[in-house]
C-alpha cells in the first residue's frame, strides 16, 4: 500500500469513526498525547491534549447525529526526518 493511501484509509477511518459513527471512545485511539486543536467556536481553542479531547467529547455530546466527509484530496512530503500529510476533506 502506498503512503498515499494509507494517510486515506486512515484519515478516512477517522472520519467514520468521529463523524459518522461518534464514537468517543473508539476516537481516542487516533489521538496523540501531545494532540493541541482549534475548534470553529469561541472557546475551542486547546493547548493540551486533556482539553482537546473534552472539546472532542463536547461536540459529540452537543450534535450525536452523523455528519458524513470524503476526504478529497492527500498531499504528502517527506524529508529526511519525518513525512507531513495535508489531508483535503468536505462534509458530504
Amino acid at each position: 500500500m502506498s503512503v498515499n493511501n494509507e494517510v486515506i484509509k486512515i484519515c478516512n477511518d477517522y472520519f467514520e469513526t468521529y463523524l459518522k459513527e461518534r464514537n468517543f471512545e473508539k476516537l481516542l485511539q487516533f489521538l496523540n498525547q501531545d494532540f493541541k486543536g482549534i475548534g470553529t467556536g469561541e472557546d475551542e481553542f486547546s493547548k493540551d491534549s486533556y482539553n482537546s479531547m473534552r472539546l472532542f467529547k463536547r461536540d459529540i455530546e452537543q450534535a450525536p447525529s452523523e455528519s458524513p466527509v470524503q476526504v478529497s484530496r492527500v498531499r504528502s512530503r517527506c524529508s529526511k526526518h519525518f513525512i507531513s500529510h495535508r489531508v483535503l476533506y468536505r462534509r458530504l
